[in-house]
């Protein structure tokens, strides 16, 4: 079997967090994630209270799919040149410096839901 040369990856995991005390930050998700010295993975883990939910997003850099989904407040930044059509998914309201942010990491963006 040939050898892996490179391993992108674009991964959403949703948890319940009915009685958790311990709930992960970026920190903690980045520290897990090192051993991936080939590329920058990027990570954002947001806590939704009202829906006693939690959502971790993590995925290598530079992304190339063309759909971004359930962009949080915490959205880390960056570049996305080939993303089309994005999504938006908070508790709280987005505010107008967040869209100024979202214009300049989706240059060729077509849709935004």
């Amino acid at each position: 079997m040939p050898n892996l040369n490179e391993f992108t990856f674009n991964i959403r995991s949703i948890i319940l967090i009915n009685d958790q005390t311990h709930l992960l930050s970026n920190e903690d998700i980045q520290h897990t994630l090192t051993s991936l010295s080939d590329h920058q993975v990027i990570s954002c883990v947001d806590y939704f209270p009202s829906n006693k939910t939690g959502q971790c997003h993590f995925y290598t850099y530079p992304h190339t799919r063309v759909h971004y989904d359930n962009i949080t407040n915490n959205f880390p930044g960056g570049l996305f040149k080939h993303v089309r059509i994005a999504t938006l998914f908070d508790e709280r309201p987005f505010e107008h410096t967040f869209f100024i942010q979202i214009a300049q990491a989706f240059p060729f963006l077509n849709e935004l839901i």
